[in-house]
């Protein structure tokens, strides 16, 4: 039980951090169009984005989905066509599929502690159980095999192959690597359907926590604050609106903590790296 209460809490935590570092990392590419100059910009502007989202909650995740899953669509698939495009100019990053590579690497830097960040390439998975309640679990295993998956793989190796061409870039090769360069139409569409992404990537991890906490109240673990049920038809989609305004403050607290994606990815990988290991030991 007590290591139950901490999965939850992980989850919990997760519901935190996914929201801070994926909109802070969205918004940053104002920061990389304009060469810094409007870093400034980034912080406000993620937490405007933040509020809004808090704010949309009330309205239930069936109704959210309507909206959110065209734009999901869209979204992945403009990370497939920019991967494809990468990948064609250095087809030769396909020969990364040979494990042999990973443990040349491990060898050559210094040990595994280097593949640390290849967690965040993962993130998002720990959400998928706890969204069950809302979407079904059939309905996530086709969308997530026959589509989700083969975008985010072209999408992870035309950015390795356009850093390989290009190291310098590497901080920034998420929106560097978009066809064409920077502050092109391509690049803003980009920036605006990876700004929507992070939101429904935020929006995955609070339905997480209000379908947790939901159980936790049912068995008398948590306090009795108001689940009100969103749907008629789905017993799982339900909205906490005490949970959620707690969560949206913390978040903004988050956001103004830590400033920017950079900061937050340390305690946001072992929270990952946690919640994984929990998951898979219960």
């Amino acid at each position: 039980m007590l290591i139950t209460f901490f999965g939850c809490g992980l989850v919990m935590s997760d519901g935190l951090l996914t929201p801070t570092t994926s909109v802070l990392s969205a918004i940053d590419g104002i920061s990389v169009a304009t060469n810094g100059r409007l870093d400034f910009a980034v912080l406000p502007i993620s937490c405007g984005v933040l509020v809004i989202l808090f704010l949309m909650q009330h309205s239930g995740s069936g109704t959210i989905s309507i909206v959110f899953a065209p734009i999901a669509l869209l979204w992945l698939l403009s990370q497939l066509i920019t991967g494809v495009i990468n990948c064609v100019r250095y087809p030769e990053i396909f020969k990364a599929l040979n494990p042999k590579f990973a443990v040349d690497f491990a060898r050559e830097f210094g040990g595994f502690d280097r593949l640390g960040s290849v967690m965040l390439a993962v993130t998002g998975c720990e959400a998928i159980f706890a969204d069950a309640g809302h979407y079904g679990r059939r309905s996530i295993q086709l969308a997530l095999i026959c589509f989700v998956y083969p975008c985010l793989f072209l999408a992870y190796f035309g950015q390795c192959a356009y850093i390989t061409l290009y190291p310098k870039d590497t901080p920034d090769v998420f929106y560097l690597s978009v066809p064409g360069g920077i502050n092109t139409p391509q690049y803003w569409i980009i920036f605006v359907l990876a700004t929507l992404a992070t939101i429904i990537a935020s929006q995955a991890l609070i339905l997480g926590v209000f379908s947790i906490l939901r159980q936790m109240i049912y068995f008398d673990c948590f306090p009795a604050f108001k689940v009100v049920h969103t749907s008629s038809k789905i017993f799982g989609q339900v909205y906490l609106p005490t949970v959620n305004y707690v969560l949206m403050v913390g978040v903004i607290l988050a956001c103004i903590r830590y400033q920017n994606n950079s900061a937050v990815t340390a305690p946001y990988g072992l929270g990952i790296s946690m919640d994984f290991f929990v998951r898979r030991h219960c």
